[in-house]
C-alpha cells in the first residue's frame, strides 16, 4: 500500500507540483515510519524472509522532513525519491493474490499485471514529463492534460506503435525514448506472450479434448477403421465433452484427501443415493463412504449394461439419460430415467440378474460394486444388520 502511494505521489510531485505542497511532502515522508512498523510486524512479509535492513531504513526514515527543517531555503524534494526503493515490495501483490483461494488460478496469475503495468506506465510518463518539459516547450499549463499526454506517449512507445505525433526533439528525449522502447520490447513482449498462454489455459479442458480427439483420429486413420465405426467413436467423444467437459470423475478427485473426496462426492450424488431403500435410515457416515466408492460410467445407445442371467456384481444409479429394463424374451418391463437406480438385489444376495438393462440413448451412470458395498458393511455392523433384515424380508 505504501509503495503504491509513493509511486503515484512522488513522481507527480517532482515533475508537476512545486509550490504549496510542503505539508503533503512531510506527511508522505513521515508515513515511512509506519512502513517500518508494518515491515517489522507483517506475517506476509515474514514469509518472504524480509527483515529490517539498511534499505528498509533508507525508505522509512524521514530524511526529507529533517532536511526541510535544517535547510528551509533549499529544494530537498528529490530526497523523496529514496521512497521508491520500496518498489521491491510490489512482488508481495502476487503473494497476496495467491492467498485468495476463490480466484481461478489463471486469473490469479494475470491479476498482478493489473498492478505492475499501470505503475510502470505512470513512472515512465512522469519521466517523459521531466525530459520534455511541456509547460515550457509547448506552453501547456494544464497539469491534467500534461499528464494525460505523457501517458499517451508512454503507451504508444512501450507498445512500439508510436504514431510520431509526440516525438523526441532533444538528445535527452531521444535517449529516454530509446530506453523506453527497449523496455517495451522486452517487458510487453513477455507480458503479451504470457497473457496469451494463460488465456489459452482458461479453456485447458477443451485443449485437452481437442488433443485427445486428434490422437484418436490419427489412430483410426492409421488402422483403416471403417467410416461407420469412426462416426460412433467421434459421437462418443463429443458426448463426453458436451456432458462432462472432458473430465474423468473417477480420476479428477483422486489426488484429494479422502475427507474432501467424500464431501465433494456427497454434495454431487447424495440426492440419488438417499433414494435407495436399503440406504434409507443409514447414518451419514455410511452414505458418505458409499458415495466415495461410486464409479462413473458412460453407456452408448442400445448398449447392454448387463444381461439376464449374468452374475450380479454391482448396482447402478442413473445420472443422465434413460435405461430400459428388458425381460428374458426381449419385452421392455420398465424405462428408468435420471435419478433412478437398478440392480440393487445384486448387492443383497449375489443372485443372477433376473432381467437385462439396456441404454436408450447415451446414459451417464454411477456404479457401486458389490465388493465396495460389502467392505462398507464390514465397517458398520449396525448397517450390516439392517441390510440382513431387508434380505430376509425380501426372501420370505
Amino acid at each position: 500500500m505504501f509503495s503504491f502511494a509513493w509511486i503515484v505521489y512522488i513522481p507527480l510531485r517532482l515533475v508537476l507540483w512545486s509550490e504549496d505542497v510542503l505539508t503533503y511532502d512531510r506527511a508522505i515522508d513521515l508515513i515511512g515510519l509506519l512502513y517500518i512498523l508494518v515491515i517489522f510486524g507483517s506475517p506476509l512479509i515474514s514469509k518472504t524472509k524480509s527483515k529490517i535492513n539498511g534499505v528498509t531504513l533508507l525508505i522509512g526514515l524521514p530524511f526529507f522532513t529533517i532536511s526541510s527543517y535544517l535547510f528551509p531555503d533549499l529544494d530537498t524534494s528529490y530526497i523523496l525519491l529514496i521512497k521508491l526503493l520500496s518498489l521491491k515490495e510490489v512482488i508481495l501483490v502476487k503473494k497476496m493474490i495467491d492467498d485468495i483461494d476463490n480466484l481461478h488460478p489463471v486469473i490469479a496469475r494475470i491479476a498482478p499485471l493489473g498492478a505492475i503495468v499501470p505503475g510502470l506506465v505512470h513512472l515512465i510518463a512522469c519521466g517523459w514529463i521531466h525530459v520534455e518539459d511541456s509547460a515550457q516547450v509547448l506552453n501547456i499549463q494544464d497539469p491534467i492534460f500534461i499528464y494525460g499526454r505523457a501517458v499517451y506517449w508512454t503507451i504508444t512507445t512501450l507498445t512500439t506503435v508510436g504514431y510520431g505525433d509526440i516525438s523526441a526533439r532533444t538528445l535527452a528525449q531521444m535517449a529516454y525514448s530509446n530506453m523506453v522502447m527497449i523496455i517495451g520490447v522486452g517487458f510487453f513482449g513477455y507480458v503479451l506472450s504470457n497473457v496469451a498462454t494463460l488465456l489459452a489455459r482458461l479453456d485447458g479442458a477443451r485443449e485437452s479434448y481437442m488433443t485427445n480427439l486428434d490422437q484418436v483420429e490419427s489412430y483410426m486413420s492409421y488402422n483403416n477403421i471403417p467410416k461407420e465405426l469412426r462416426l460412433k467413436v467421434r459421437e462418443y467423444l463429443r458426448y463426453l465433452w458436451e456432458s462432462r467437459k472432458g473430465f474423468d470423475d473417477n480420476g479428477a478427485l483422486g489426488q484429494l484427501p479422502k475427507t474432501l473426496q467424500s464431501d465433494l462426492a456427497f454434495f454431487i450424488n447424495h440426492s440419488v443415493i438417499e433414494k435407495v431403500p436399503i440406504l434409507q435410515g443409514a447414518s451419514q457416515d455410511v452414505v458418505r463412504e458409499i458415495v466415495v466408492e461410486l464409479r462413473s460410467r458412460v453407456c452408448v445407445p442400445k448398449e447392454y449394461i448387463f444381461r439376464y442371467g449374468e452374475p450380479g456384481d454391482a448396482m447402478f444409479f442413473i445420472q443422465k439419460g434413460e435405461v430400459d429394463i428388458v425381460s428374458e424374451n426381449g419385452q421392455i418391463l420398465a424405462t428408468l430415467g435420471a435419478g433412478s437406480f437398478f440392480g440393487e438385489m445384486a448387492l443383497l444376495n449375489s443372485s443372477p440378474r433376473n432381467a437385462s438393462a439396456r441404454s436408450v440413448q447415451y446414459v451417464d451412470l454411477f456404479v457401486l460394486s458389490q465388493s465396495a458395498f460389502h467392505l462398507t458393511l464390514s465397517r458398520y455392523p449396525e448397517f450390516k444388520r439392517q441390510v440382513q433384515e431387508i434380505v430376509l424380508q425380501r426372501s420370505a
